[in-house]
């Protein structure tokens, strides 16, 4: 676990410079790097013109959003249903679905466009535990 908040740390940092590399996001995501990446670029392409995030996180989108979710991770639970309240966006839900795909996770969120995009996310990204 130190290791993994090492990690998270210096690719926050490296983030903020601008410095980081997609090997580096590879590697700290491993197998779910793909699908994170994925969510990453639906998130600016299709969530800013549904209003679901501004159009100014489109270029901070990896270290405000993305990575404080992934560090998230580190204090869930390894076992049980992971409950995200008021989802939104679907963060941080989404990104813990495809950091942890053996844990079912809950999206609840009131607001129908928003359960909407949560529904089309799960169904594109083959997210089968949410």
């Amino acid at each position: 676990m130190a290791l993994t908040r090492i990690v998270t740390s210096r690719l926050t940092r490296s983030v903020l410079l601008n410095n980081i590399s997609p090997g580096e996001l590879e590697e700290y995501f491993g197998p779910s790097y793909p699908k994170i990446a994925q969510f990453s670029s639906l998130l600016v392409d299709l969530g800013i013109p549904r209003g679901l995030i501004g159009p100014r996180e489109a270029d901070r989108i990896w270290e405000r959003h993305i990575l404080n979710c992934a560090g998230v991770c580190e204090v869930l639970p390894s076992e049980g249903t992971i409950l995200d309240l008021g989802s939104g966006a679907g963060l941080p839900g989404l990104i813990i679905a495809i950091m942890r795909p053996g844990q079912n996770v809950i999206l609840l969120e009131s607001l129908q466009r928003r359960t909407k995009w949560l529904s089309e996310m799960a169904d594109m990204l083959d997210l089968a535990n949410v």
